[in-house]
């Protein structure tokens, strides 16, 4: 969303739904380039960017100035020949057989293959470093895992030379019970409510999606809103506290 004024000044508001969004910066200046580009008569554009879930803004003022500097960066960028790694690197299916990922997995095995035996020795810099690290080598790792199972199964079992092959199984998983064929059964064991309510288990992603799926086609995001609004009044919904190793935003530093 933006507006143009007439004094040259550009405002454009970017709104994140997530929770950390850490290559904003380029999506911001790539917003404010398009404008000072193609309106010689914009001086300035300020962009906002609103994080919904912490109601938080962050406002900066990009100047042509800037733009020039990072359109500079930017063509070095894109014509470069070699690969670089990133934090996109986490999430890249083909990460395994990437010259460059290869080469910093390998120096995170060696590294954890002798692992700092005290954290408090370390900056707080060199500890998030080596969270990356870390997080690089098993994301990696996992990668290859998936495309040696593809080799497998489009090439057959693997022999390891010591009386063991690698191959892909298919062995019996838990049970699964219809819900809808297995009611009346269940019902007429636990007739008592509670009984019943304590072996039922119910999935909020899922039972939004059938919500909306009965609503019809345009009414599911407000029947999603009113079931929220009805449970959450009848005391249905309470929310898992949990404890997880993430990466959240700080202060925002400068654009320049």
């Amino acid at each position: 969303m933006h507006t143009i004024s007439s004094g040259g000044s550009v405002r454009v508001v970017d709104w994140k739904t997530g929770r950390v969004d850490r290559d904003y910066y380029h999506q911001l200046a790539g917003y404010a380039a398009i404008f000072l580009l193609a309106e010689p008569n914009v001086t300035d554009v300020t962009v906002s960017v609103v994080w919904l879930r912490s109601q938080e803004i962050e406002t900066y003022v990009i100047t042509r100035a800037v733009i020039d500097q990072w359109l500079a960066r930017l063509r070095l960028q894109i014509t470069r020949t070699t690969y670089s790694t990133g934090r996109h690197c986490e999430h890249c299916p083909r990460s395994h057989d990437c010259p460059a990922v290869a080469a910093k997995a390998r120096e995170g095995v060696a590294l954890l293959r002798e692992p700092p035996s005290d954290l408090t020795a370390l900056s707080s810099v060199e500890v998030v470093g080596l969270y990356r690290l870390a997080k690089l080598v098993g994301k990696a790792a996992e990668s290859m895992v998936a495309s040696i199972r593809l080799h497998v199964i489009q090439n057959g079992p693997q022999d390891s030379g010591e009386g063991t092959a690698l191959q892909v199984v298919e062995e019996n998983g838990g049970r699964e019970i219809d819900v809808a064929k297995a009611w009346d059964v269940i019902q007429a064991r636990l007739p008592e409510q509670d009984q019943m309510a304590s072996i039922l288990r119910i999935s909020a992603a899922a039972l939004d999606e059938a919500i909306a799926t009965a609503a019809g086609r345009g009414n599911g995001a407000s029947a999603k809103r009113a079931l929220a609004a009805e449970l959450e009044a009848a005391g249905a919904v309470t929310m898992k506290r949990i404890q997880k190793l993430t990466e959240k935003r700080t202060s925002p530093k400068e654009i320049a």
